[in-house]
């Protein structure tokens, strides 16, 4: 079986020193067939995905979240399975796929107005701070430091938004489909979720003072069912999301817009590769 790497430039301050790591670590492990392809933006990541979707490959996205989902949504009913290198900041999909100790995993894919998703779904505050990225990219600052800065501007401007889940109104701070457990470099969003179930996780923060926001996504780094405030379910059947404004909203870093969002709980499956052997050596 061959292994294609397809990797963004954005991945990496030194995209060079990743590619001869990722050379090496082929090298080693004794990999004959594999192929690195470099792309300049998530568009063009998009269509190498689409472009090796009907081979018999381990197509690896490099990257975190984002790219992950990229290389997911041209890869989707095809024959390729998706191989997960996490770089990056935000490796949420691969906390939760790394709790398994199965080397490959049938997982379930989500989606939202046709847009496939693997790990979670989300309006409020977090959707706000994926949308502001463009903002801050190009100021001379390590990612992590980017993304606190980014985070801090966007908790100052937010404003609570009236959201319906299936008909059932109410403000909220944050609103989250999850398919995997974990969001926001780590934080524990839902526990009952299992990402190789048909069923998503839905959770509800509703209309948090500036305060209560702070204290209960950044000091506790997380949210769980004795938060005051935070609805949870789960289900397997279809959810329909109305706001009142136009809201932004991301699937798994990728930012969409609208005021009505059709989620599927179950619109796929994907065979995902998790190589830790691979993965060692990158790290070495």
């Amino acid at each position: 079986m061959k292994h294609i790497f397809l990797i963004s430039q954005n991945v990496s301050d030194d995209i060079n020193f990743l590619v001869n790591k990722i050379h090496a670590s082929c090298q080693t492990l004794g990999y004959d067939s594999y192929a690195i392809t470099i792309v300049g933006c998530n568009e063009e990541l998009l269509e190498c995905a689409k472009k090796c979707s009907k081979g018999d490959y381990i197509v690896y996205a490099v990257g975190d979240d984002k790219e992950i989902n990229v290389v997911l949504n041209g890869l989707i009913n095809g024959e390729a399975k998706l191989g997960v290198i996490p770089v990056g900041y935000n490796n949420d999909f691969y906390r939760s796929l790394d709790e398994y100790r199965s080397d490959s995993l049938n997982v379930n894919v989500m989606s939202v107005n046709g847009k496939y998703g693997l790990n979670v779904f989300s309006l409020g505050i977090y959707a706000d701070i994926c949308a502001n990225v463009e903002k801050f990219k190009n100021l001379p600052l390590p990612p992590k430091a980017l993304y606190h800065l980014n985070s801090l501007y966007t908790f100052l401007k937010y404003r609570n938004q009236v959201m319906g889940v299936n008909d059932f109104f109410q403000k909220n701070t944050l609103l989250a489909v999850c398919n995997g457990s974990y969001y926001r470099g780590g934080c524990k969003i839902t526990p009952r979720v299992f990402i190789n179930s048909p069923s998503v996780g839905v959770t509800m923060v509703e209309d948090m003072t500036k305060l209560q926001t702070f204290f209960w996504l950044e000091v506790m780094e997380g949210i769980c069912e004795e938060t005051p405030k935070v609805d949870m379910f789960t289900t397997d059947e279809e959810i329909h999301i109305e706001t009142m404004n136009l809201l932004n909203g991301q699937v798994d870093g990728e930012v969409i817009t609208g005021n009505e969002f059709r989620v599927i709980p179950h619109a796929g499956n994907i065979e995902v590769v998790n190589n830790r052997r691979l993965i060692r050596e990158l790290r070495k």
